[in-house]
């Protein structure tokens, strides 16, 4: 087998959360759903690496990684999504060990006629 020479990741999709996020008065005070994925990379060959003990404690908890962005959504209201991206992407490049991490935030409640608005942004250590 040869080995990886390539950037590993972990990938989260579709993850739902309900947040106070928005600049008018309604989305003040009604939570809407916000879809993210996220991609946090790793350093070069950290899967392989993980693989071989095929325990939970060498990797990367996707259930911490999870309860951390839920709980850093639902903790704070911004405005915008941009926003929002930008320090979450802050946060997780902070406390979890990522080189880099790629986000996608997803609003399906931002326009009128069920038009999806969302933000994508890439970051780096």
């Amino acid at each position: 087998m040869q080995e990886n020479d390539g950037q590993d990741s972990v990938v989260i999709e579709n993850l739902h959360i309900d947040t106070f996020v928005g600049v008018f008065e309604w989305e003040k005070r009604v939570r809407q759903t916000l879809r993210l994925d996220l991609e946090l990379f790793l350093e070069s060959n950290a899967i392989a690496r993980i693989a071989v003990n095929d325990q939970l404690v060498s990797s990367s908890d996707y259930t911490v990684i999870t309860n951390r962005i839920q709980a850093f959504v639902t903790a704070h209201h911004f405005d915008l999504i941009e926003t929002l991206g930008d320090r979450l992407a802050r946060v997780l490049l902070d406390e979890f060990t990522a080189s880099g991490v790629k986000i996608r935030v997803r609003k399906p409640s931002a326009l009128a006629g069920g038009a999806l608005v969302s933000i994508s942004l890439e970051r780096s250590t």
